[in-house]
């Protein structure tokens, strides 16, 4: 009869004998159930991710899946695809992050397994098999709620005008196997990687190592570090080389790689900051306050393990509203500049060329022109078939006649006689560089279904204010383009007062039209409907949330694994209240380096794309956004560790210590 270390549970020896893969299972399956306490929030994490991964699943399948003549669903795949590329980096972060905190402290218990016989093939198999028992329970359980779930977005969907009204989202066993596909490979990666350093030499090393941390970090980390910070600070710079929201959202990942980057150097950072303050502390009174900086120097592996997650909510966070906001302030810009109207007229069906022209003969009005828009699909890859090969857009249709007086593009290359000639389209420079587009090129757009070639005779740099694509009426009416022309753009006459204006423009175009000054137009042109702003406020919030629980996850579940700590510290004279005043500090201090991390991080991003839509003005930081952030991950980190202390100190002093079961 042996003990066995994993569970409490007293077993036979042959149930452990090496090559027994039943007894590994056994021994896999009774580890999880004694540490189920330790490994409920981690399966938390898993299920929280798997909800995630089966929402934005939902969402992709149903753009694809729509017929490619529909223009909602084609936005929607342009959505689903952005909110998964972040999604899942911050999901790998994460749940990295969780599952190697849940193992790595239990270093001791895998060497004293090796003691008895174990061999490292079957540690890892263990690890391997309880790392796969609760990702495969964990991971459908957050699923399937997450795909049904994705039906309570469907309003939404439709007032922000990404599906379209009376359509359904796609409900199929797909996204909840992705899921499973994304999650449990990445879980049972990160289990390996935790015990790897209890399997690297003796067992009494490990042993040793899993009470004293080392100082510094491998070669292996180093090299990930310096490769994340040098592409992260390159990806940084990418608006000052790729023009407009390509280049910004190129930036914005840029402080995930940076997170990332102080994720594999943290503990040699930590060691190597709070070491110098260690000595200060010293001769201080507090004496909680010289514990936690001692823990802090002595353990900075398991301060990175929380500062992680923690740092992610305000890069995130404050990121996705930093770019936001850029650019929402640079389509302002443009759109004020290409305007040079003093009215805009806004009329249900528009008008007609002859009122237009009637419009133009009234003594008040310079000058009337026409703004339209059509939805159009582009082809963007012509290597890739199906839905992910186009992408849903809108052109803008104006007279190249009146062109220069009342509207200018900005034209760079070509202009307006150019484009006069039927079959042509004048690019923006961040579409022209994103299809990879030059003047005498064809680009393919697809018109209700219609699939018609267009020859590029003009690039304009002003595509966030009036969009990517500019062509003719005679090229609209030829490609059978639905084009509204609700918008009059009215330039009033010299001498002639506003009034005078609004009556010929009532008068031609009828009672109903609302006429509005263009400065207070492109005010309400330019900014975020309330629609897609409460969508992408939802879908923001769903990650955010998740990160945030993995946050408090990671302070909970390093408050409990120090238990015997805590007992021998309350042994050797510290009262209660300096225990958790001590765990308090500590937490403060992990919030502290998290938010500067967090902050540090998204600066050169936010710069960049600053200098870049906006030139040298003050940059769109959201700190409204920023202020919120910050006091959220105090919050967590303080909760969640004040919660765990408290329950971990219950008449803890006169517990039995359990050396030979860390994280019990």
């Amino acid at each position: 009869m042996s003990r066995d270390v994993s569970g409490g549970r007293t077993v036979r020896d042959e149930e452990v004998s090496p090559g027994d893969r039943s007894g590994t299972w056994r021994l896999a399956r009774s580890s999880a159930v004694a540490h189920a306490s330790d490994l409920a929030g981690t399966g938390l994490v898993l299920a929280a991710a798997g909800a995630v991964v089966s929402l934005t699943g939902v969402l992709l399948e149903t753009g694809l899946r729509a017929p490619a003549s529909d223009a909602a669903p084609g936005m929607l795949t342009a959505l689903a695809s952005s909110y998964a590329g972040t999604a899942l980096v911050v999901l790998l972060m994460v749940v990295t992050s969780t599952v190697a905190l849940a193992l790595g402290r239990r270093v001791r218990q895998l060497s004293l397994l090796r003691t008895v016989g174990a061999t490292r093939s079957q540690v890892r198999a263990m690890v391997s098999l309880e790392v796969a028992l609760l990702a495969l329970v964990a991971v459908p359980l957050g699923a399937v709620p997450g795909t049904w779930g994705a039906r309570l977005l469907v309003p939404l969907l439709v007032d922000a005008q990404v599906l379209a009204p009376g359509a359904r989202l796609v409900l199929s066993p797909l996204p909840s196997l992705g899921a499973l596909v994304l999650i449990v490979p990445v879980a049972l990666l990160a289990g390996r990687l935790a015990v790897r350093r209890s399997l690297l030499g003796p067992p009494t090393t490990a042993v040793r190592l899993a009470v004293v941390e080392p100082d510094g970090i491998g070669r292996a980390r180093k090299v990930a570090a310096v490769l994340l910070a040098l592409g992260g600070l390159s990806v940084a710079g990418s608006p000052v080389l790729v023009p407009g929201t390509v280049g910004a959202a190129s930036a914005a990942v840029s402080a995930l790689l940076l997170v990332g980057a102080a994720a594999a150097a943290g503990p040699w950072l930590v060691h190597a900051a709070f070491s110098r303050l260690a000595p200060l502390s010293g001769a201080g009174p507090h004496a909680s306050a010289r514990l936690a900086l001692g823990n802090v120097v002595g353990f900075s592996r398991r301060l990175t393990a929380v500062v992680v997650p923690l740092a992610l909510v305000v890069a995130v966070g404050t990121m996705s509203a930093s770019v936001d906001g850029a650019v929402e302030r640079a389509a302002h810009q443009q759109l004020a500049d290409a305007l040079r109207a003093d009215l805009v007229a806004v009329a249900p069906g528009g008008g007609t060329s002859q009122d237009l022209e009637r419009l133009r003969e009234d003594p008040a009005v310079a000058d009337a022109v026409a703004l339209g828009s059509a939805p159009v699909q582009v082809r963007v890859d012509a290597d890739l078939s199906g839905p992910l090969a186009w992408e849903t857009t809108a052109v803008a249709v104006v007279d190249p006649s009146r062109l220069g007086d009342v509207v200018d593009p900005g034209f760079t290359t070509g202009g307006a006689p150019d484009l006069a000639v039927p079959g042509t389209v004048a690019l923006s420079a961040d579409a022209a560089f994103e299809l990879a587009a030059h003047v005498g090129d064809e680009v393919a757009v697809r018109v209700a279904g219609r699939d018609v070639d267009l020859r590029v005779a003009a690039v304009h740099d002003r595509g966030l204010g009036l969009g990517g694509l500019l062509v003719s009426p005679a090229t609209a009416a030829a490609a059978g383009a639905d084009v509204s022309t609700d918008v009059v753009l009215v330039r009033a006459a010299r001498g002639a007062t506003a009034g005078s204006v609004v009556e010929a423009v009532e008068r031609t175009l009828g009672a109903r039209v609302d006429v509005t000054p263009v400065d207070a137009w492109v005010d309400e042109a330019v900014s975020s409907d309330a629609a897609s702003q409460r969508l992408s406020s939802v879908l923001l919030l769903a990650l955010l949330g998740f990160v945030a629980l993995g946050a408090g996850n990671a302070v909970a579940l390093t408050t409990r694994n120090r238990r015997d700590e805590l007992v021998l510290l309350g042994r050797t004279g510290a009262t209660r209240r300096q225990r958790i005043a001590m765990v308090v500090i500590e937490a403060s201090i992990a919030a502290a380096v998290a938010w500067a991390l967090g902050t540090l991080s998204v600066l050169p991003a936010a710069i960049a794309v600053n200098l870049a839509l906006l030139g040298a003005t003050a940059p769109a930081l959201p700190l409204a956004t920023f202020g919120g952030l910050s006091a959220a991950i105090f919050v967590v980190a303080l909760s969640a560790a004040l919660v765990s202390v408290l329950q971990a100190t219950r008449d803890g002093s006169r517990g039995p210590l359990r050396v030979g079961l860390p994280g019990r």
